[in-house]
């Protein structure tokens, strides 16, 4: 598709697309001569969104060896971005969550918002569905250690409610919100398949019974479909076991009954049963959470995994689709901005990249500019209850780097501290390639002609945190204005070359 936006280089697209991972590729043209100057890219998932809730075997748990230091279990790493999350907690924050600038691979080491302490089993659940069923996935997790069914429903109610003898993180509301919010940012931005459900050892210990267990889950469960809007799914694991007093049939009698219970909803599905996992599929040190196998005589992730995939292949949840994000408008009139979204929603909130929508500066629907700034602008917009994030713009960022075309690219490579440098530009016999990284990240680098077309390939690697240098021969080229691309995780970022 083919765009002439304004100077100001704002414009948008809407696509319809099977699930899988795609490419959005711009290439910004110099003039009718048809000259690339930029090539920007960014990889796009479309695929299943699983909000995690429960207690502390599904929220992750660190597990305490000798000297009572903690680690993490050393679970599977995902093989590629195919399995992300946003990396961040917000555990007992009274604030929603923030949108960083990107998701995060899974891995045993990632913390998944907003509660998530690692990837758990879930780097081992991704994988499966992944071969499954085709489809890129992510999980938020809304899962709080310890909780009883009672917690989460008097929460979901606005009452207080007492976790060890004082109010669960101390503000009335919890645990219930962090689910609640949950949905009503991350499943409103992203979507979502379904909430998955792991929990009930609390109420063994506190001997709840059947009577009180299913009350309360579907009470918990009836108000998350009102606060969205919408009738999700739930998945619900059968899951009672406790050390010393095993399993217990009212809790799990009551997870069933909340199951086969279709006065209000026929999407109360099955979860695993958990139960059926024993003390030698659980770290050694405590006897409740499972565990790789450094800490258990088996490994316990991965038949966990597979019984929670096999759950929701079972179940076959329908997605519930993204709302669809607001689109910024730009104009400028001398050296003001201004930035606008649609009417018809029911709150707005302009934020800079990366803010809590909490931490809103302006509630207006269009917003006016005055600063130089080149902070990243974001606005949430409200409908109901369920919040909806806009993509970030840049209002000024050709006014502070060297030239409107390159500004861009100027910018990710700050923020990124790429230094991505190609010299001696012109050539006509051999370039040098620099780039620098903080982390260990998967790296392409490429040069394409000025219809993308791969001229040369340099390199496809897995390369570590170091500044990196390649020489390449470009000799054989025939002269003319080729592009070197660096691909890196998702992101790609160009330097044009010019061959004598």
């Amino acid at each position: 598709t083919t765009f002439y936006p304004s100077s100001l280089g704002v414009f948008h697209f809407t696509a319809t697309l099977s699930t899988g991972w795609y490419m959005i590729y711009v290439r910004l043209k110099e003039n009718s001569s048809g000259n690339t100057v930029h090539s920007y890219g960014l990889k796009v998932g479309v695929g299943d969104v699983f909000i995690l809730s429960g207690q502390s075997n599904m929220a992750g748990e660190h597990i305490y060896p000798a000297g009572n230091t903690y680690f993490k279990p050393s679970g599977a790493t995902a093989p590629d971005d195919c399995i992300s999350s946003i990396p961040s907690r917000n555990d007992c924050n009274s604030k929603f969550f923030p949108l960083p600038s990107g998701f995060a691979i899974l891995s045993n080491t990632t913390e998944l918002s907003s509660n998530g302490k690692n990837g758990w089993f879930y780097t081992e659940l991704g994988n499966k569905l992944r071969a499954a069923n085709g489809t890129p996935v992510s999980f938020f997790n809304t899962a709080y250690d310890g909780t009883s069914v009672l917690n989460w429903a008097e929460s979901a109610a606005g009452s207080g409610t007492l976790f060890y003898g004082s109010q669960h993180c101390g503000s009335v509301g919890e645990p219930y919100r962090t689910l609640k919010r949950g949905l009503n940012l991350f499943a409103s931005t992203f979507g979502v398949r379904a909430i998955l459900w792991q929990q009930g050892e609390a109420d063994n210990v506190d001997n709840t019974s059947r009577t009180d267990y299913k009350s309360r889950l579907k009470y918990v469960i009836d108000q998350t479909r009102s606060d969205f809007g919408s009738d999700i799914y739930w998945l619900i694991a059968k899951t009672s076991y406790y050390p010393g007093s095993s399993t217990d049939a009212n809790i799990t009698d009551g997870q069933a009954d909340v199951i086969s219970d279709v006065t209000t909803s026929f999407n109360n599905k099955a979860g695993p049963d958990t139960d059926s996992f024993g003390s030698n599929y659980r770290n050694t040190v405590d006897g409740v959470h499972f565990s790789y196998n450094n800490s258990a005589s088996v490994d316990g992730f991965e038949p966990l995994a597979e019984a929670w995939k096999s759950a929701i292949n079972t179940a076959n949840p329908s997605r519930i689709s993204a709302n669809a994000a607001p689109v910024i408008t730009m104009t400028k009139s001398g050296s003001n901005y201004t930035l606008s979204v649609p009417t018809g929603y029911d709150e707005y909130r302009w934020v800079y990249s990366g803010d809590r929508l909490d931490d809103y500066f302006d509630n207006n629907r269009v917003l006016n500019l005055t600063s130089s700034s080149t902070t990243g602008h974001r606005c949430y917009v409200r409908t109901g209850n369920n919040w909806i994030a806009s993509g970030v713009v840049y209002p000024k960022v050709e006014g502070c780097y060297s030239g409107s075309r390159q500004g861009l690219e100027e910018k990710f490579e700050e923020d990124l501290g790429l230094n991505f440098k190609v010299s001696p530009n012109p050539s006509d016999n051999e370039i040098n390639i620099e780039f620098s990284l903080t982390k260990n990240t998967q790296v392409r680098v490429d040069i394409v002609d000025i219809e993308g077309k791969v001229v040369k390939h340099i390199l496809e690697n897995e390369l570590p945190a170091n500044r990196h240098k390649y020489s390449e021969k470009i000799y054989n080229l025939p002269e003319g204005i080729y592009m070197c691309r660096l691909m890196l995780n998702g992101l790609i970022l160009t330097k044009k070359i010019l061959k004598n």
